[in-house]
């Protein structure tokens, strides 16, 4: 029985973690994400969320901090290069 318990820790490890019910406002842009960090201390500083669980979650508010700021330069790139004229370079 024991060696059925390890191999299937290995096939269907043992889930890290617990769900989480965090009401954050959807992250569109930068003001989104401070919204969602302050909630996310919020709760930390009430005791909602451990501390892991709000670095967690500030890890994932950075990650899509990255995605907003390159989607966001590379709008402005494209502005800059339409200003610029053609076939020079």
């Amino acid at each position: 029985m024991r060696a059925a318990e390890i191999m299937l820790r290995r096939v269907w490890p043992e889930r890290k973690g617990r769900p989480l019910s965090l009401s954050l406002p959807p992250l569109t842009d930068a003001a989104d994400l401070s919204a969602a960090m302050a909630t996310i201390i919020q709760a930390v500083t009430a005791g909602e969320i451990t501390p892991d669980e709000g670095q967690a979650l500030s890890a994932l508010i950075e990650a899509q901090r990255k995605t907003i700021e390159t989607h966001d330069l590379a709008a402005r790139m494209d502005a800059i290069e339409q200003l610029l004229p053609k076939g020079k370079p």
